[in-house]
């Protein structure tokens, strides 16, 4: 059976208007997972009758997503001691910009909602992949991958336990060969490990659900890490009825390449994807390949290498420092040094 799986990447800032550093690390994320550009990108608002916008909508992009039609490789480990690399890849249908919410906290105990507006109007990029991922590891890896790459890209801390980037899958069940089913939304996943249980226990409870004679709702739904299980949110979202119209105080975003750049614009007024291709870091898949050729290493060493900041550099820096073999230094790194920093509860940039 198939996962129908949507994820939600929150990058926080502080305006909602088109800043130059926000727009470079649209595009930068854009280009690094291989979509296509809109040439012109138009803001829109989203009326939405809640009360977690203090304005009353939500400007956000409907029509016209900043990129479209890209893909995202990613490694899933197999086999039974998980050393088997399987590279598979994800379509990304599109990356827009839009205004974060605000967010409701249920108070039980005194019967009442109360509303954190903190967050409300900060400007977050969201990135939507298409149903590519069958189960909960797969969808995991996917994370996994992106988040190392918008770290890299410098364009997200990718922090998911303080909100800096957070997940609602979409699920659904369904025999080979038929229609998607009807899927359900876990919102505001915060780790890529509940990301996993979450979507294992919806496709069972959903597969339960059918197999009784049941019918699966389409029902907004959050995951209860204690529980260890999906329950239905109070708010129904998906129940609402959106209308958009045109964001008449916002300028058109404009994506140009070196062929369409106006001849007296000002480098630094435009955004110019060829320049930030060109411009473009090492991501980890070229990181991870690199590590195995240069030094001799296994795949799933590279993964782990690759996986924390600073890591990389560390191990090349004890192979310069002490000229012995990058086998040894590596089974020191991952059985020694990362226990040592497990037990004290540290980073390899704090050592």
């Amino acid at each position: 059976m198939n996962v129908t799986k949507k994820e939600k990447i929150t990058k926080h800032r502080h305006d909602t208007g088109h800043s130059q550093d926000l727009q470079n690390e649209l595009a930068v994320s854009s280009d690094a997972s291989r979509l296509v550009f809109k040439p012109r990108e138009v803001q829109e608002q989203e009326v939405r009758g809640q009360e977690k916008i203090e304005a009353g909508y939500q400007i956000t992009q409907h029509r016209l997503p900043i990129a479209v039609n890209g893909s995202l490789s990613y490694s899933h480990l197999v086999g039974q001691k998980w050393n088997q690399a399987v590279v598979k890849t994800v379509r990304i249908k599109q990356i827009q910009l839009e205004q974060d919410s605000g967010k409701s906290l249920h108070d039980d105990t005194r019967k009442q909602t109360l509303i954190d507006l903190n967050r409300a109007g900060v400007a977050l990029m969201e990135i939507v992949m298409e149903p590519d991922m069958s189960c909960g590891e797969e969808a995991a890896a996917a994370v996994r991958e992106l988040q190392l790459i918008l770290q890299a890209l410098g364009t997200c801390q990718g922090n998911m336990a303080e909100g800096q980037l957070r997940v609602d899958a979409n699920i659904s069940v369904h025999q080979p060969g038929d229609p998607l089913g009807v899927r359900t939304e876990v919102k505001n996943i915060n780790s890529a490990r509940f990301l996993a249980k979450a979507i294992d226990f919806e496709i069972q409870r959903q597969i339960d659900v059918l197999v009784n004679g049941g019918v699966v709702h389409n029902e907004t739904r959050t995951f209860d890490f204690k529980l260890g299980q999906t329950i239905p949110m109070r708010d129904k979202e998906s129940l609402q009825d959106y209308r958009f119209i045109p964001e008449p105080n916002l300028p058109p975003l404009i994506v140009y390449d070196n062929e369409s750049t106006p001849v007296n614009a000002d480098p630094q007024q435009v955004i110019n994807i060829d320049l930030i291709r060109k411009n473009l870091p090492e991501l980890p898949s070229a990181k991870r390949t690199r590590l195995v050729d240069q030094y001799g290493i296994l795949p799933e060493h590279s993964f782990v290498l690759v996986s924390e900041d600073g890591l990389t550099e560390y191990f090349v820096s004890v192979l310069q420092e002490t000229k012995a073999e990058p086998k040894k230094v590596i089974g020191w790194v991952i059985k020694e040094l990362l226990a040592l920093l497990k037990h004290y509860s540290l980073t390899v940039s704090q050592r």
